[in-house]
């Protein structure tokens, strides 16, 4: 069977409507003629007659009748469907898809959203939660416009990239803790220690792995964990080192069930991007370059909390 011509069904459902040629025609500023066309050529390509024909009346067959609720279905959801794009095309109007870690999701995206509905109350914004590697993958695949994650190594080709903050980690200990005196983490110390720290995937553990070599310990203890949360939640009970990022654990070390401590001889420093498809940081629609500079302004608490004595150069990512 070929696909319904809507125009022809327009007709139908007129016509029915109106239980006249002429009214429908006039409705669709055509001729009566040419409604008449129109319903011969629908029952032709549905292979059954949609009126009868033997009074003076319009009268609607069994088939008739089955095929009018379909097509007031259909051209409903149509003209619903047509309202929905002019709508988007208005000012203010249409949809942007983010894409971010779960830490940034909670401590960083609601401060966002909440200044970003003030500007654009009716966009859809849409959250995707996942891993930079895989919020990568989602941008080539088109499943997001912008993904904030850390800085992709190497460059990733086809992405565009743009700083948002850069922060660093440090080791959150339990207050029993023999960290905990103070002096920071000593590297001769480092092999005797366990690790609670996020997926091996990351770029965080990539990083801290570097930082372990670099302090002689090839094999390091983990306990690997795919929620900071979780992460912090071990080191308050001191069953593993916790490996964070200073605003994550600010409230837990201001009630004293956490401490902080420095890394050493080196801070384990990361940089933050906003990550788009395309080439230049000014590509994008309004909504996006404003969404993108709510995060910029947002995260600086976060930048300014983790890193007031970070160093200039970025070591990892």
């Amino acid at each position: 069977m070929e696909i319904i011509d809507t125009r022809q069904l327009r007709a139908f459902q007129l016509l029915a409507q109106t239980g006249s040629f002429t009214a429908a025609g006039k409705a669709m500023f055509v001729t009566q003629s040419a409604v008449s066309h129109s319903l011969k050529a629908l029952e032709t390509s549905l292979g059954c007659s949609l009126i009868d024909r033997s009074g003076k009346r319009v009268a609607l067959t069994a088939e008739g009748e089955a095929l009018l609720v379909r097509a007031n279905r259909i051209l409903d959801e149509m003209a619903k469907a047509g309202e929905e794009l002019r709508t988007m095309g208005r000012w203010g109007y249409g949809r942007l898809r983010i894409g971010a870690t779960s830490t940034l999701c909670q401590y960083l995206l609601p401060a966002v959203l909440r200044e970003f509905r003030e500007s654009f109350p009716h966009c859809e914004v849409a959250i995707r939660t996942a891993d930079t590697h895989e919020l990568i993958g989602h941008l080539h695949g088109g499943d997001i416009d912008l993904a904030i994650a850390m800085r992709p190594e190497p460059d990733e080709p086809g992405i565009a990239s743009r700083p948002l903050f850069i922060d660093h980690l440090v080791f959150a200990v339990s207050p029993l803790h023999p960290w905990a005196a103070g002096g920071g983490a000593p590297e001769e110390t480092y092999a005797e220690q366990r690790y609670a720290i996020y997926s091996r995937r990351s770029p965080t553990y990539r990083l801290f792995e570097r930082h372990m070599v670099k302090g002689g310990v090839t094999s390091p203890q983990v306990i690997e964990l795919g929620n900071m949360e979780a992460i912090k939640e071990l080191a308050k009970i001191d069953v593993g080192v916790g490996v964070v990022p200073p605003w994550m654990i600010r409230d837990a070390v201001a009630e004293g069930s956490l401490v902080m401590v420095e890394p050493k001889p080196s801070p384990l420093t990361r940089q933050w991007e906003l990550l788009t498809r395309g080439r230049g940081s000014d590509e994008g629609s309004i909504m996006l370059e404003t969404f993108a500079g709510i995060c910029q302004t947002v995260s600086r608490e976060l930048g300014e909390t983790a890193g007031r004595d970070r160093p200039s150069a970025v070591e990892g990512r």
